[in-house]
């Protein structure tokens, strides 16, 4: 379970995801944003007022006791509690709007009351069936006699009972109320021209007789009553919202993402190459993105690195030329002036003293031969280690006994530990540096004996060579010894070194990671 949810952790992933919820949220805000556009004005839809009219015209009927002589304030107030909380829970602009079912069977409407829903245009079921918004607290809803005398009111502060309902209405208002108080209008009444609200009114018949008229001020909704209405409207298309949102981002978050993990791609391949040693350039970049001036970039580096790489090589044949010139001065130019030199004593003597001149002759063979075996030793160090085909136990053994027959030095060679993984780069330097020790020793040691130990441990490998030569002074000792070149090499693998020397021999300690810190990853055994 842990490796499925781990593949998710990709950037192809990451991207498809974050393209999916940015596509969920803008299409939400986008259909936010319209619902509540198309809204907006929706207070004064004449088909809104006029369902809404028709809903309290069908609930007219329940006041028919209330509107006897004397009036039922009580039961009057009471009608226009339940209603006005029924409109507020109702306010779709298409739904057949019904009154509360805990009220009396109503009486038989009169043909003004039955023909009031036919007033209502039947393209409102085009409409959008959207929750309207508007003021449920400051929308008024008012019941007056046929005087105009209020009856009762869902907020009797601001229309106070048995004042006249007239001298609380602007003049938009008062015309409205008027046609139907004169009897001009015996159905719905309404007026719309003002942003701020919309307004209507209409007669409660009985008998052919107007028993009162019942008036409402529909009050434009705030910004957050429009929210609140726009997100009721979504919530019944929430669903399939999701679902197609889901869908949508999804398939063009994965066309997105695979566009760009594609170059990342790419990238890895040719990175990868290059580590190989492969420096081709990233063919065919594109122009314009961060990408394209990644692989502008890489593709600028590989050369440069191409350009240290060679110059690299330069400097090692440099430095591989330099320290051959320095043992050829420090070993077999010396031996070489001493056999000049004891052949011009030989060339004196072998008329005068016949017997010294064969001793300065043996002596001079003698010469000749070290001179043989440091070339041999020299030109053998000069070949580069067959490291790829065979293990660095083997190449060093073979060396060790190299250079044992020709510098006439004893050697004991030891391996430890079970055999792990090197990096290439640090076998190399380990085969240089025994080949430096070695070298050191027979120029200058005077030792007979010396043994060379390679020593693998849990986490690091460690080679010591020691001889019992003569040693020497660690604060005097000249540059020719080679040590500066064993420090180098050691440091550029991050190793560590140790020399100890005194009048009984040299020893020297070094050992290297199996990783180098910065390269990661771990060692296995073979």
């Amino acid at each position: 379970m842990k490796k499925f949810f781990k593949q998710f952790r990709k950037i192809q992933w990451r991207l498809t995801f974050t393209y999916m919820a940015a596509t969920l949220l803008m299409l939400f805000l986008v259909e936010l944003l319209v619902l509540v556009s198309n809204n907006r004005d929706s207070f004064s839809n004449p088909f809104f007022i006029n369902n809404t009219a028709r809903s309290l015209s069908d609930g007219s009927r329940m006041l028919d006791g209330a509107l006897d002589d004397p009036y039922d304030s009580e039961a009057i107030n009471q009608w226009i509690t339940n209603n006005k909380n029924f409109l507020e829970s109702n306010t779709r602009q298409n739904r057949s709007i019904q009154p509360p079912q805990d009220q009396p069977a109503p009486v038989q409407q009169t043909d003004q009351q039955q023909d009031l829903p036919k007033l209502i245009n039947k393209d409102t079921e085009l409409f959008s069936s959207k929750p309207v918004a508007f003021s449920r607290d400051k929308s008024r809803l008012i019941v007056a006699s046929p005087e105009g005398v209020i009856l009762g009111a869902d907020n009797e502060t601001e229309f106070p009972l048995g004042d006249d309902l007239m001298a609380y209405l602007d003049d938009d208002e008062i015309v409205v109320v008027n046609e139907v108080l004169t009897g001009t209008q015996t159905s719905v009444v309404f007026s719309n021209s003002s942003t701020q609200y919309a307004s209507f009114a209409f007669p409660v018949m009985q008998n052919g007789e107007m028993k009162a008229l019942v008036f409402m001020r529909i009050v434009a909704p705030t910004v957050a009553e429009e929210l609140d209405a726009a997100l009721a409207g979504f919530l019944p298309d929430l669903p399939i919202f999701l679902v197609t949102s889901v869908v949508v981002g999804f398939v063009f978050g994965s066309l997105l993402a695979s566009s760009f993990t594609t170059r990342i791609q790419k990238l890895i391949e040719y990175t990868t190459h290059w580590g190989k040693g492969d420096f081709s350039k990233i063919e065919k970049v594109r122009d314009g993105d961060e990408i394209s001036e990644l692989s502008t970039a890489l593709n600028e580096m590989v050369v440069q690195f191409e350009e240290l790489i060679e110059s690299k090589k330069m400097l090692a044949v440099l430095e591989e030329r330099n320290r051959f010139a320095r043992d050829l001065h420090d070993s077999v130019k010396q031996e070489i002036f001493s056999i000049s030199m004891n052949l011009g004593a030989i060339k004196s003597l072998i008329k005068t003293n016949p017997e010294k001149a064969n001793e300065q002759i043996e002596i001079t063979a003698e010469l000749a031969k070290q001179a043989r075996n440091e070339l041999s030793t020299l030109i053998y160090t000069l070949l580069p280690a067959q490291l790829e085909n065979q293990d660095l136990e083997i190449a060093l053994k073979e060396y060790v006994n190299v250079w044992e027959k020709n510098s006439g030095i004893s050697v004991v060679y030891r391996t430890q530990g079970r055999k792990m993984d090197i990096p290439s780069d640090i076998e190399q330097t380990i085969f240089r540096i025994t080949q430096e020790a070695l070298s050191n020793i027979a120029r200058h040691s005077k030792a007979t004996a010396t043994s060379v130990m390679l020593d693998y441990l849990p986490d690091f490998i460690r080679l010591q060579i020691s001889d019992n030569g003569t040693g020497f002074d660690m604060e005097n000792v000249k540059k020719g010894l080679g040590l500066r070149s064993i420090a180098e090499r050691v440091a550029e693998n991050q190793g560590k070194l140790d020399v100890d020397s005194g009048s009984g021999g040299t020893t020297i300690t070094l050992q290297f990671p199996y990783q180098k810190p910065d390269a990661g990853g771990t060692h296995e055994e073979k």
